[in-house]
């Protein structure tokens, strides 16, 4: 059964269950009938975390486990996790991407670090940089990036920045 929970930082457990959601068209989204606001289910508790932190309702509890779309390196790599971005809109929203340490590729092609599944994302879109102080994206041959609303070549990421590449609106978090 999942425990839908509302808004920043888990501080409302809503009454009602994954199941009683109005399906949508996408598997990861339902509807709230009573407050009116999509409910996106996540896999973790860090997911959670994330899409609360920019006000989305989330929902936990037991499910079949579902493959994140793209992603940095994982653990297991010895890479450390410093943040992440929350896709924020189109068919993949409210999919979350760990961003580890070290410099990254982001692009639609599979063999990018990050994969975004969105053709207005070029092969290889940018390159990211992550460290404990922060994020740095640099656009890779003129490509489109918007961040916070402005069109970039490079830009130093703070938490809450929001970013468009290629038609994908993403919103950065960092872990501190």
């Amino acid at each position: 059964m999942h425990e839908v929970t509302k808004r920043s930082g888990f501080k409302f457990v809503c009454r009602r269950t994954w199941d009683s959601l109005a399906p949508t068209a996408n598997p990861k989204i339902r509807h709230c009938d009573d407050c009116g606001s999509p409910v996106h289910d996540c896999a973790t508790t860090d997911e959670a975390r994330a899409i609360s932190a920019i006000g989305g309702c989330v929902a936990l509890g037991e499910r079949p486990s579902m493959k994140t779309v793209g992603g940095f390196a994982s653990e297991s790599a010895g890479f450390p996790i410093v943040g992440w971005f929350v896709i924020a809109d189109g068919p993949h929203a409210g999919r979350v991407l760990e961003a580890a340490e070290g410099t990254r590729t982001i692009g639609s092609a599979s063999h990018a670090d990050l994969v975004i599944p969105d053709p207005s994302v070029a092969p290889v879109h940018a390159d990211i940089t992550g460290r404990a102080s922060g994020f740095t994206i640099i656009a890779r041959d003129d490509r489109d990036l918007v961040v916070n609303g402005k069109r970039v070549t490079r830009c130093d990421l703070v938490d809450n920045d929001d970013l468009v590449i290629g038609m994908t609106g993403l919103r950065h978090k960092t872990v501190n």
